[in-house]
């Protein structure tokens, strides 16, 4: 399973931005599961679909998360390694921080920052925000 730090680089150099929101999402059946086992669960077109049927801008990392990165570094474990190693590099890392600046600039989406015409009451340490 690529790490965290690989998926914000492919979603940097293709999107030119992060959404982090995406990637827990789609990966926290790992936790209950184990890595092995997650992928039985958020990770299908339909799941997705439903999930960020509002956000295309969310469904696309979806689909750049689940149906390329995941199966590709799974098929190639040399490229996956490779790729890792420059996720983690002082040049993976500027990209993947001048992605997050420009997501910052733009105003991040997020269920505590939702878009301003939204309804969606957002509970924060029993708080509705």
């Amino acid at each position: 399973m690529p790490t965290h730090v690989l998926h914000q680089l492919l979603e940097a150099q293709v999107f030119g931005t992060i959404r982090e929101d995406v990637n827990l999402w789609a990966d926290q059946p790992a936790d209950w599961f184990g890595p092995k086992n997650h992928r039985q669960f958020r990770h299908s077109v339909m799941e997705g679909a439903f999930q960020y049927r509002n956000d295309p801008e969310g469904f696309a990392h979806y689909l750049l998360h689940t149906q390329f990165a995941d199966p590709f570094f799974s098929a190639h474990p040399e490229l996956h390694f490779a790729m890792e190693v420059y996720a983690h590099s002082e040049e993976g890392k500027k990209i993947i921080r001048a992605a997050r600046a420009k997501q910052k600039a733009n105003g991040p989406r997020s269920l505590r920052n939702p878009p301003p015409n939204s309804k969606r009451r957002v509970y924060t340490r029993g708080r509705v925000v």
